[in-house]
């Protein structure tokens, strides 16, 4: 998969299972345009953009919580 919607480098990668409805999405973080992407991985299309990081996003990580919804951390 190319992930070519991204405007620099591609800092870090996380995949999860999305749950409600079994597809699996790649969460990407990116420098240039200090976005992260969360792409369906069947498609490649981007399915969310999330904008405002003053700064690079040079790391991710999922936390799971039993019982609620998962969670993206950005360094």
């Amino acid at each position: 998969m190319e992930l070519n919607f991204h405007d620099g480098t591609v800092r870090d990668l996380v995949f999860m299972q999305d749950t409600s409805n079994r597809s699996s999405l790649l969460i990407s973080g990116g420098a240039g345009d200090c976005k992260i992407y969360v792409t369906d991985c069947e498609t490649g299309t981007p399915v969310r953009i999330m904008a405002g990081h003053s700064g690079a996003c040079n790391a991710l990580s999922v936390r799971v919580r039993k019982g609620t919804r998962s969670q993206v951390d950005v360094i």
